[in-house]
C-alpha cells in the first residue's frame, strides 16, 4: 500500500481488540482450529505477553480538505480477557498491553492515540498511560453525542416528544452513562437510573441523580420496563437484556460492545426500535480495511472517529481523557459538523446493532 508522507499531527492510531474469541479467529484465521473455549484459555495464560499489531493504514479526508492517516492497531486479546482482569484487580496487565500499543503508535510516528473498547476503561479513561507527547482520546465524548442524536432522530421519526416520555439509563454511573444523564434527563418527563448491582452502585447513582427533581434511582433492572427510551451503557461481557425487560414500542440504544441486548431480541420483539449507538458516517466513504470490522464501508465507531477529528485539529489537550463533560460532548459535536462527520442513517444503526450482537454471541 502506498503511504503518503504526513506530519505526526496528521496520523492517528486507534487501539482496539477482538470482541470475543470468534471475532479474534476472523481477524487471525491461523487461530481457526481452536475452539472458542480453548482460545480464551490460551489468552488467559499468554495474553499478557501478546504483541500489538499494526493491521491497516488508510487516509481519511475531511470536507475541509484536511487528511489524516488512520493506523489501526490490534491488541490481540478479547473483551473477556480485558474485563476479567479489570474485575480481578489485575488491571495493570491490561494497562501494560495498552501501553505496548501506544509505544507502537509512537514508533509509527502518530500524533494522537484513540483508545477503543476496554483499552479506555482499563487505563482509567486514558489517565494511566505514557503518551510520549502524543494526544490521547477515549472517544467517549463523540459516542455520547451520537447516542443523543440517534435518540432524537428516532423520536422525531415517530413524532414522539421527549418531554412526554420516560428515559431509562442503564449503567448511569459509568463515564458515558453519567454524561448521558446530564444531557438527556432534562429533555424527558422522567428519568430512571439503573446501575450494575455492585456494592457501591446505588451510592454512585444517587450522586449522579443529585440536582434533578425528576430523576429516580432503581434497585432492580425490572425498572427498565418503564422506559419509552432505554440507553444501555454498561461494560459487562455477560449482562444480557432480554425481551421481558422492555416496554412495548420502546427505543433501545445500546452503546455496549459486546452488545448487552439479547441476541434474539429483534426477532422476539418486532415492536422495539433497537439501535447501536456511536455509529458514524465518514464524509467520503473510505474503506477502513480492518479485518473483521463489523460495519459497512464508509462507517466507523465514534471512538475511532473522535481521534480523526482531533487529528484534523492537531488537538492534544487532556480534555478528552478522564471524566466526560456535557461541554466537551458539544465541542466534539461541533468538530464533527465542521469536518463532515455525521450520525449514520438509522437503517445502518439497526444493522450495526445486529452485527455487534452476532460477534458478541457467536461463541454462546
Amino acid at each position: 500500500m502506498k503511504l503518503t508522507s504526513l506530519k505526526p499531527q496528521n496520523r492517528v492510531a486507534w487501539l482496539g481488540h477482538a470482541i470475543n474469541a470468534a471475532h479474534l479467529k476472523i481477524i487471525d484465521p491461523s487461530l481457526a482450529s481452536m475452539s472458542d473455549e480453548a482460545l480464551e484459555k490460551h489468552l488467559d495464560e499468554a495474553g499478557i505477553a501478546a504483541s500489538p499489531q499494526l493491521k491497516s493504514r488508510v487516509e481519511i479526508q475531511s470536507v475541509t480538505g484536511e487528511t489524516t492517516q488512520l493506523c489501526a492497531i490490534l491488541l490481540p486479546v478479547t473483551s473477556q480477557w480485558m474485563k476479567s482482569r479489570i474485575e480481578t484487580r489485575r488491571r495493570r496487565e491490561c494497562q501494560a498491553l495498552v501501553q505496548k500499543g501506544i509505544d507502537l503508535a509512537r514508533d509509527h510516528d502518530c500524533g494522537l492515540v484513540s483508545l477503543g473498547q476496554y483499552s479506555s476503561i482499563a487505563t482509567r479513561n486514558g489517565r494511566r498511560v505514557e503518551a510520549h507527547g502524543m494526544g490521547v482520546t477515549t472517544g467517549n465524548s463523540y459516542t455520547a453525542a451520537l447516542a443523543v442524536q440517534a435518540i432524537d432522530r428516532a423520536l422525531r421519526e415517530r413524532d414522539q416528544p421527549a418531554e412526554g416520555s420516560t428515559i431509562v439509563i442503564v449503567g448511569a454511573a459509568g463515564n458515558i452513562g453519567r454524561v448521558c444523564v446530564d444531557i438527556l434527563a432534562p429533555q424527558f418527563h422522567r428519568a430512571i437510573l439503573v446501575g450494575s448491582g455492585k456494592t457501591d452502585s446505588q451510592r454512585r447513582l444517587q450522586e449522579v441523580a443529585t440536582g434533578f427533581s425528576h430523576v429516580d434511582v432503581a434497585d432492580q433492572p425490572d425498572a427498565i420496563r418503564q422506559g419509552d427510551v432505554v440507553v444501555v451503557a454498561t461494560s459487562s461481557v455477560k449482562f444480557r437484556l432480554g425481551a421481558e425487560y422492555f416496554k412495548r414500542h420502546a427505543i433501545v440504544c445500546d452503546l455496549s460492545v459486546p452488545a448487552n441486548v439479547d441476541r434474539n431480541l429483534g426477532k422476539q420483539r418486532c415492536d422495539l426500535e433497537i439501535l447501536a449507538g456511536g455509529i458514524v458516517r465518514i464524509p467520503f466513504g473510505e474503506e477502513l480495511h480492518i479485518d473483521g470490522f463489523p460495519l459497512p464501508a464508509g462507517h466507523t465507531f465514534a471512538c475511532m472517529a473522535e481521534g480523526m477529528l482531533l487529528s484534523y485539529e492537531a488537538a492534544r489537550d487532556d480534555e478528552f481523557t478522564g471524566l466526560l463533560s456535557a461541554a466537551n460532548v458539544s465541542r466534539v459535536e461541533r468538530l464533527a459538523g465542521r469536518h463532515g462527520f455525521d450520525l449514520a442513517d438509522l437503517s445502518v444503526c439497526r444493522l450495526s446493532a445486529f452485527a455487534k450482537e452476532a460477534f458478541a454471541n457467536a461463541s454462546e
